[in-house]
């Protein structure tokens, strides 16, 4: 089959296209990536608020980005928002429960027993059920 001189390019353009678009890494995980990133260096800096927006839309852009949920948590955990801490830290551990679980089991414990006083019941209740105790 002969092509016209315009066909042959726009075909060819079209299949450089497609190979580009199937060797280059996918966008949405490098976004997720860098938004990562942002939150884990505001977050090493204790600016646990301005950290969690990031973390957010890393799972935005990768919904089954376990450690951006997992930093979500413990920022929240960080700014003594117990309630808002364990939804993150569930789903981190639904994604990836090998993974995650000693890690989340670690800084769990380490906050409850350290602001057990601060934790209202309901809440204690759930962390102990975090923790597959119960």
């Amino acid at each position: 089959m002969k092509y016209s001189k315009p066909a042959g390019i726009l075909l060819c353009i079209f299949s450089l296209i497609c190979l580009a678009a199937c060797a280059r890494p996918d966008v949405k995980e490098i976004a997720a990536q860098s938004e990562f990133s942002s939150g884990l260096s505001l977050f090493d800096n204790g600016q646990y608020e301005e950290a969690i927006p990031h973390f957010e839309k890393a799972t935005e852009f990768v919904p089954a980005f376990w450690r951006a949920y997992l930093y979500q948590g413990r920022s929240y955990l960080g700014l003594e928002k117990w309630k808002e801490a364990i939804p993150p830290l569930k789903t981190a551990f639904r994604i990836a429960p090998e993974e995650s679980h000693k890690e989340i089991a670690k800084i769990v414990m380490d906050v409850f027993f350290k602001n057990t006083s601060k934790i209202d019941q309901k809440t204690q209740t759930e962390f102990i059920k975090l923790l597959g105790l119960q």
